[in-house]
């Protein structure tokens, strides 16, 4: 997974002011496009189980029962992040949630989103 981690980052080290655990992804960084034409949604798929383990064992350690998800849009590619391909992706991440972590997120957040 470190390979996926350098190359897909999130960071789990912001907390709220009550203590709850944030994990922030800059999506920019973030190039889904390339792994699922690729043919790698697997790999893709089991580094979503991977994030949602890691911050469902963070609030476990922290005594807390909720953490948070903040999204960076800055810098959002609509071909690179949004394509047909990648959609499985974002399926993947979604189901791995609701079916193994419900209601663990308290707030889904995305800041810099594209302007309308």
């Amino acid at each position: 997974m470190l390979h996926l981690r350098r190359n897909y980052p999130f960071n789990t080290q912001l907390r709220t002011s009550d203590g709850s655990p944030v994990a922030e992804f800059f999506v920019s960084r973030w190039d889904i496009r390339k792994n699922m034409i690729a043919g790698k949604r697997k790999i893709m798929e089991r580094y979503c189980a991977y994030f949602h383990e890691t911050m469902f064992q963070m609030t476990l350690k922290l005594n807390e029962t909720k953490w948070i998800f903040l999204m960076d849009a800055n810098g959002l590619n609509i071909k690179q992040h949004t394509c047909l391909a990648c959609l499985p992706f974002y399926l993947d991440f979604t189901v791995t949630y609701e079916r193994n972590y419900p209601n663990t997120a308290e707030h889904i957040i995305t800041i810099n989103g594209c302007k309308s």
